[in-house]
């Protein structure tokens, strides 16, 4: 009897776990999947984008002057090599995002990574602008599919 009642529990856990794993799917008319963020993970996200898009405009204004090390820069910092284990990435928000989300921010990282190494290795502004271009595929991609929905209290 004891054991089927902590195998109930134990299932009844993972299920609750499954389901908050999962991203919501919601009609609010755009068609894109809404995520359920607590406020900080919703926070980390929100600023995680303004840090690349920071990032893009340093990118391109470094491209634009010349300045190849603030492009670098620029680009490195948003790279997998500068934000792995990054200790403000909220525990528990890496079991919430879908596997396409992670493929498109890994897609982000490693594309700046690549246009980093490219702009350090001297390749021409407009291979490194046509890397930049392809790297945004994933951003259009991510917003395209997905919003940020507030977790209910």
């Amino acid at each position: 009897m004891m054991r089927t009642v902590n195998l109930a529990l134990a299932f009844g856990i993972l299920l609750v776990g499954a389901v908050a794993a999962q991203e919501i799917k919601t009609d609010d008319g755009s068609g894109r999947t809404a995520l359920t963020l607590t406020p900080p993970e919703k926070a980390y996200v929100l600023d995680q984008m303004r840090q690349f898009v920071g990032s893009i405009q340093r990118i391109v204004a470094g491209l634009a002057v010349g300045d190849s090390a603030m492009a670098v820069d620029a680009a490195a910092a948003r790279g997998i090599k500068r934000n792995a284990d990054d200790p403000a990435f909220p525990p528990t928000l890496g079991t919430k995002l879908p596997a396409a989300w992670k493929q498109f921010g890994g897609g982000m990282r490693k594309g700046f990574d690549t246009l980093a190494k490219g702009i350090g290795d001297k390749q021409d502004t407009s291979q490194s602008l046509r890397q930049l271009g392809e790297l945004m595929n994933n951003c259009v991609g991510c917003h395209a599919s997905y919003r940020i929905a507030d977790a209910r209290p």
